[in-house]
């Protein structure tokens, strides 16, 4: 193979973004949060993915099980969900996942409230989170990205965050 036909397959490589993918896993179970996190510590009902300035001082050392920090990601810029249901009656079916984020740039992932504007807040569950389903991808420029417990304990929601490159501008 010539190296006029790799350098097409690196460039778009670079320019799509693909620097790497995190998988969030999700069941029905609570999870305890951090105090770096939108809710502080304590119980939770959602994983909460914090990139780059999100983060402040925190880093990986500090994740626990509802909030995960990754400060050398400027942040998420696609997510995909990619959540079955193999267990459960009339197996295997597609599941949605409850999804909200923050954008960098102020157009969040959420559903606007019946007053107000849209803003992030993934403790408002009713009015605040969007609907993903299974093979449908968002893209954008997130640093705050939470996933709402699924339905039933046997139900696990894998939601692929793909990181962005650059400065996070």
């Amino acid at each position: 193979m010539s190296l006029r036909n790799i350098t097409p397959l690196t460039k778009s490589h670079v320019s799509y973004s693909q620097s790497g993918r995190e998988t969030a896993i999700i069941t029905s179970v609570g999870v305890i949060g951090h105090a770096g996190g939108h809710s502080g510590s304590g119980s939770q009902d959602y994983i909460e993915y914090l990139a780059g300035s999100a983060c402040g001082s925190y880093t990986s050392k500090d994740n626990t099980t509802g909030t995960r920090f990754f400060p050398d990601i400027p942040y998420w810029c696609e997510l995909y969900n990619l959540s079955i249901d193999d267990v459960g009656i009339g197996a295997p079916t597609l599941v949605e996942l409850e999804v909200t984020a923050s954008s960098l740039v102020g157009d969040h992932l959420a559903k606007p409230p019946m007053v107000g504007k849209i803003e992030y807040d993934p403790d408002e569950v009713e009015s605040h989170y969007m609907h993903i389903y299974h093979g449908d991808s968002v893209m954008g420029k997130f640093n705050r990205v939470a996933i709402f417990k699924t339905s039933a304990p046997d139900i696990k929601g894998r939601l692929l965050l793909t990181r962005g490159v650059g400065d996070g501008t």
